[in-house]
């Protein structure tokens, strides 16, 4: 079977042109980070109202401090409904 990657923001702007979206639930075992970090650079996280991510600290080195990370900058366009470290979280944004 043959995937192909695209970046979140192409996919965002081919499927839903310049739109909000209400929720988007992130579980893919370790590359969370790795997407949420890409969003926040990006600032397409504030394309979303909520947004649901289960972190994995076992398969990532210095996962607590990459979430703290992510955590802070969540923050400044979002704000936590729900947090069970590394089981789930749930970010509103601010309105």
């Amino acid at each position: 079977m043959k995937i192909q990657l695209k970046k979140a923001e192409d996919w965002l702007e081919t499927h839903l042109p310049g739109k909000v979206v209400d929720l988007i639930k992130i579980n893919i075992e370790g590359g969370e980070y790795d997407l949420l970090e890409h969003l926040l650079s990006s600032g397409m996280v504030k394309r979303f109202k909520n947004i649901q991510v289960q972190f994995h600290e076992d398969v990532i080195p210095k996962a607590e401090a990459r979430m703290r990370k992510i955590h802070d900058e969540l923050s400044k366009t979002h704000r936590v409904t729900f947090q069970k470290i590394f089981i789930w979280e749930n970010w509103e944004i601010k309105e």
